[in-house]
């Protein structure tokens, strides 16, 4: 309950603006040079988000809860490859 003019009556009020909001990302990344200055990449990232509306912590139940959720992955392939200036002329 809020009084902002401060003379006693409830201005305004709201209910319990506690939360829990989780979240845990992850990167892995693979390079390999196969000849000088050509490379290929691999990136893997994985993330997971997790939100309940108390704001109770636990760390045992907020750990189970973040990872049961379903993780968003992503996949890319980089392929980076230096071309020779004396095999074109």
């Amino acid at each position: 309950m809020i009084d902002e003019s401060g003379d006693g009556t409830t201005d305004y009020s709201f209910s319990n603006p506690d939360f829990n909001f989780k979240q845990f990302n992850s990167n892995l990344v693979l390079r390999w040079e196969y000849i000088p200055s050509s490379a290929v990449y691999t990136v893997w990232s994985q993330g997971l988000t997790n939100f309940e509306s108390h704001g109770n912590f636990n760390y045992f139940h907020d750990m189970e809860s973040l990872f049961s959720e379903r993780p968003q992955n992503i996949f890319l392939i980089k392929v980076s490859h230096r071309f020779r200036a004396e095999k074109w002329l």
